[in-house]
């Protein structure tokens, strides 16, 4: 199955203001360094990440600063960027196996993947995971319901239980860089062309407030 990120999906995240340990998939007391992003995924799991690297992965679609028990923490949602070849910049297709799907005896076991760019380590799977392959010789490890919210079929199509396509998802708004387009009046005529000539556009009030 040939699959790569929903540039649509929304995780949350917080930076830390000191060093601490979160508990994620992997690792019940994973460390993290202040200044690192603390992510919370779409089945509420986390992980930290370093600021150059959320950088390259993320795009930030809203940030603010929050009062939590008494400090100032910098919280806000970000969007997986489209990934791309950095040679010819083309969109990163990624093959990916349901675990479920291998023969019987090959359900379970071991695979040496690449531990957040700095070292490999040996993870468990078994048949409730997907595997995909990151590069040669690379693999990543994801839960299947992580993964049925996370990623999409390489033709934009959400990917079922089963490994089949659901319902397509309209990526026209998406940039390169994973952010929203903003609809020129030229776009914005075609769209309301498309919906049967009628404006979908919400009218303001006149006591309405400008912002």
């Amino acid at each position: 199955m040939n699959v790569k990120k929903n540039p649509l999906v929304e995780y949350t995240y917080y930076i830390a203001n000191r060093d601490g340990t979160i508990k994620t998939l992997e690792n019940p007391q994973q460390p993290y360094k202040a200044g690192q992003y603390i992510m919370t995924g779409t089945v509420g799991e986390n992980w930290p990440v370093k600021p150059d690297r959320f950088d390259s992965t993320y795009v930030k679609k809203e940030q603010h600063e929050e009062i939590v028990n008494g400090e100032t923490v910098t919280v806000g949602v970000a969007n997986p960027k489209q990934e791309r070849n950095k040679e010819t910049g083309e969109l990163l297709i990624r093959k990916a196996i349901f675990v479920s799907d291998l023969p019987e005896e090959f359900r379970e076991g071991e695979l040496l993947v690449d531990w957040n760019d700095e070292h490999y380590v040996q993870l468990h799977f078994d048949e409730n995971n997907v595997i995909i392959r990151v590069k040669e010789n690379d693999f990543l490890i994801i839960r299947k319901d992580i993964f049925l919210t996370s990623y999409i079929h390489e033709d934009n199509y959400l990917i079922n239980a089963d490994g089949s396509k659901g319902k397509m998802v309209d990526l026209s708004e998406v940039t390169s860089g994973g952010r929203r387009r903003r609809l020129t009046k030229k776009r914005r005529a075609k769209r309301t062309m498309r919906k049967g000539g009628k404006s979908h556009r919400r009218r303001r009030s006149k006591k309405s407030i400008r912002r």
